[in-house]
């Protein structure tokens, strides 16, 4: 059994800056990834590594990235949620820089901030381990154990449960690389998005 402050259930770009927060404010962490290799099995490999909000640059002002927000989503986002995102997002992008993520244009506002180097991408579900955005999830990844993280590749989260004294999460997990784990946590974050690839739902 595994015990810990923050568990996370997914290792995509969510999740492991999640995991880096954490690790920065002092929580001991663990990251499920069902993925087989440092750098996990998510979105954002298969992207071109361009990180912006609602198709600009995310380094806006809070003022004009609400504006934004709610122009690209006429006005039918949730005015608490638009504000927390627009407030956040500058930060977001000088926070991963603290990170060591390095950023360059690749035109127009909504390619400002791409990841550097740019690597060779292309379109479909075959990873590129010489594409920027697997060298920025491998970087990430290896900085969340130089910090003193644990993640567990090819592992999945099975079931999530209270314990007894209802003081922990606990979860099960089924595990392709070792024996399967119980993980208990006071918090737990669930980053498994990435629906998108979803081949069974």
């Amino acid at each position: 059994m595994t015990l810990c402050d923050i568990a996370i259930i997914g290792g995509g770009i969510a999740g492991t800056t999640a995991a880096l927060r954490a690790r920065e404010i002092g929580a001991s962490v663990v990251m499920l990834e069902r993925g087989q290799e440092i750098g996990g099995a998510c979105n954002i490999r298969l992207s071109a590594g361009v990180f912006h909000l609602a198709l600009g640059p995310m380094d806006l002002e809070p003022e004009a990235m609400l504006s934004r927000i709610n122009d690209v989503t006429n006005g039918e986002i949730d005015a608490s949620l638009a504000r927390m995102v627009a407030n956040n997002s500058k930060p977001s992008i000088e926070w991963l820089t603290s990170q060591g993520v390095q950023f360059s244009s690749a035109g127009g506002a909504h390619g400002k901030f791409t990841v550097h180097p740019r690597g060779p991408s292309s379109p479909g579900r075959k990873f590129n381990p010489e594409a920027s955005p697997d060298i920025l999830m491998r970087n990430l990844h290896f900085r969340i154990v130089q910090q003193g993280g644990t993640i567990f590749y090819g592992a999945r989260a099975n079931s999530l449960t209270l314990s007894d004294d209802g003081k922990h999460w606990v979860i099960e997990t089924s595990s392709s690389n070792s024996t399967d784990l119980k993980i208990l946590a006071t918090t737990i974050i669930i980053a498994d998005g990435g629906f998108q690839a979803n081949t069974i739902g």
